[in-house]
């Protein structure tokens, strides 16, 4: 099985197979090989890919094997950056631990990556630099093998020195550990699973990167329940001992979905959005970077002013998660891919849902139906409508979201809405409900 990813403009697709080191670069007009991209190192498997805006450059992210060694540190992630039209690897970008997100700037020359504990860090494409970190998460430098290296051989009947013990190193202070456990309880709760920061994206001029996530508050505190179990807070004589019940029963969290706007320039941060009740999954910009566009874990987008930090509108008719979204050039659309394999169009002016595209057989086939019952298809899909109708909103999964975002990619080049009423007109195939 082999996972793919589109250029932006749809003339390349990127294809890896799990496990793999290789990156193969097909031309998406007809299935030409250009460039296989392997590293020098291939005891790391490819984890996600992201091609710049222009197509000329991917960023692919590798994750080390099982089974290599790792002494004195915790596993690290690398990012390469490929120039596509060589097929040479131009930088190599050492990270802590392997990015959930990665996003190239409208001209390519920087790249913004999001780690697993929600730090937002700026690169340099040319020179490979760390230009500077928007956001801090607690304990993102501890490493508890940091000194392992040194950690004492034990001699046979003998007691080891603990004078000798190594300090492990960036120990967390109990507000950052706190802090650590109200970010893991609200991610969990809000959807986005151990996720503060889930998404990035630059506005067309390069002025704003906004990142997505969830916004996290709880009443858990590590020093107050460490000295109920060790004895050391004081209780009356008759007070009986905390119990884990207690605990659950009293730990309240709260979650709320946000979008902070920063300057990539400064990193200082211009705003912030705050929606959708839970998480955010991700955020994309329209091409004028007048409206922002947030998909939320409770299944809705909203639609929002960038300007005056205003929700615009809400729209509803998702019912599993939003893996990608795009607005056409225009901005009057705005296309929706879910991970069961749904894309909807809507018209972002009224907020109203225009049509549904489901994806069949793994992305081979589809089939597009609008809310007033028109349909069309591909040839092989058409003996699978009656069906395929009434289960519009369960269909299998595509491959890594391949074909979602193939869909994303063809919408997004739509230059207005006046394509959709067409084919509405044109194509008279009614749904007959007794066929259902």
């Amino acid at each position: 099985k082999t996972f793919g990813m589109p250029s932006l403009d749809g003339k390349l697709i990127a294809m890896f197979a799990p496990n793999t080191s290789a990156v193969t670069i097909y031309d998406a007009s007809n299935g030409r090989t250009l460039q296989t991209l392997t590293p020098a190192n291939s005891s790391s498997g490819v984890e996600r890919v992201y091609f710049s805006p222009d197509g000329h450059s991917l960023a692919v992210t590798y994750m080390i094997s099982q089974g290599v060694q790792m002494i004195g540190r915790l596993p690290s992630s690398e990012l390469k950056i490929w120039d596509v039209t060589t097929g040479h690897e131009t930088q190599t970008l050492t990270l802590s631990t392997s990015p959930v997100e990665a996003r190239f700037s409208s001209d390519g020359k920087s790249l913004a990556t999001v780690s697993t504990q929600g730090e937002i860090t700026l690169w340099d494409v040319a020179s490979g630099s760390r230009l500077r970190s928007f956001t801090s998460s607690p304990g993102q430098n501890f490493n508890p093998l940091a000194n392992m290296g040194n950690f004492p051989m034990p001699q046979p009947g003998k007691r080891p020195n603990m004078k000798n013990m190594p300090q492990i190193a960036n120990m967390p202070n109990m507000a950052d550990l706190s802090a650590m456990m109200t970010n893991m309880l609200g991610t969990m709760t809000a959807g986005t699973m151990g996720r503060s920061v889930t998404s990035v994206a630059f506005s067309p001029d390069g002025k704003i990167l906004a990142s997505g996530g969830v916004e996290s508050k709880s009443n858990f505190d590590l020093a107050t329940m460490m000295g109920q179990a060790t004895g050391n807070q004081k209780r009356s004589k008759n007070q009986p001992p905390p119990s884990p019940e207690d605990f659950m029963k009293n730990l309240k969290v709260e979650t709320i979905g946000q979008v902070v706007f920063w300057n990539p320039e400064t990193g200082q941060q211009l705003g912030a959005i705050k929606g959708h009740g839970k998480g955010i999954t991700d955020v994309v910009f329209s091409r004028d970077a007048k409206m922002i566009a947030s998909a939320g874990t409770d299944n809705t987008i909203k639609l929002w002013d960038v300007g005056t930090q205003r929700e615009l509108r809400t729209l509803t008719g998702h019912t599993a998660n939003i893996e990608s979204m795009d607005f056409s050039p225009d901005g009057k659309l705005l296309a929706s891919a879910g991970d069961d394999g749904s894309t909807l169009l809507w018209d972002t002016n009224t907020g109203e849902h225009l049509l549904t595209l489901i994806s069949l057989d793994d992305g081979g086939e589809w089939i597009v139906v609008t809310p007033e019952g028109l349909f069309d298809g591909t040839p092989q899909s058409w003996n699978q409508i009656p069906g395929a109708i009434t289960r519009i909103l369960s269909t299998s999964r595509p491959s890594n979201g391949s074909s979602t975002n193939s869909i994303i990619r063809v919408c997004s080049q739509t230059s207005s809405r006046a394509n959709v009423p067409t084919w509405r007109k044109t194509s008279q195939r009614k749904i007959d409900a007794n066929r259902l």
